[in-house]
């Protein structure tokens, strides 16, 4: 039901199929959920303190985190657990789709999108780049650097909103996933080049790409 993976991001929250999952994990786990509205610091510092834990009825403890959302600080505590887990621990993050995690978070996870997940509606801008090969991409980018300039500042932010839900949504090679993940990263601080990044996402992203 769930790839043998050390993190995953389950985005299906409906309630049968989430207790389902916790079900199946319950017959080779020892499962403990931590539930929230919001997932805090108090509650990574105790998944962290859980994950350390030996456990005692199976040989691996399931960390099923139930949440609608995660703060920022959470996530950055947990990213440490996440990057060099105890090896009688896993994270199953029950999250919504609609929920921000960071790049650097995502970047460890493994997901599993809901069925029922409605399929983000990519801009022309940057479907057209998908499906174009690499000199088209770069003179794409190019064009976005004086239209983001000049005319429409947001256009920056509405790519990085479909680049986001690529990510989420479509299948990237995992050689290229960490690649474009940190290409996510950088378009997030201040100052960041934003034309360099593309370029590189250019470079890194399978060309001629057609978008469902």
């Amino acid at each position: 039901m769930l790839p043998e993976h050390h993190a995953v991001w389950f985005q299906d929250t409906a309630p049968e199929r989430s207790q389902a999952l916790i079900d199946a994990l319950s017959l080779d786990h020892e499962v403990i959920r931590m539930k929230a509205d919001t997932f805090l610091v108090g509650d990574a510092r105790q998944a962290i303190e859980v994950a350390a834990r030996r456990p005692l009825r199976h040989d691996r403890i399931a960390i099923v985190i139930e949440a609608s959302a995660m703060s920022s600080d959470a996530q950055q505590m947990l990213l440490k657990v996440l990057e060099e887990p105890p090896a009688t621990a896993r994270f199953v993050l029950m999250v919504p789709p609609t929920a921000r995690l960071l790049p650097t978070v995502l970047s460890r996870l493994f997901v599993v999108p809901g069925t029922d997940q409605v399929s983000h509606v990519y801009s022309d801008a940057f479907a057209t780049f998908m499906g174009a090969e690499l000199g088209k991409r770069l003179e794409l980018v190019a064009d976005w650097a004086k239209t983001a300039k000049d005319k429409d500042p947001e256009l920056w932010s509405r790519l990085a909103a479909d680049l986001d839900a690529y990510v989420r949504q479509e299948a990237v090679l995992p050689v290229s996933r960490s690649r474009v993940l940190a290409c996510r990263l950088w378009l997030t601080m201040n100052g960041a080049a934003r034309k360099m990044v593309w370029e590189e996402l250019a470079l890194t992203l399978p060309p001629s790409v057609r978008l469902g």
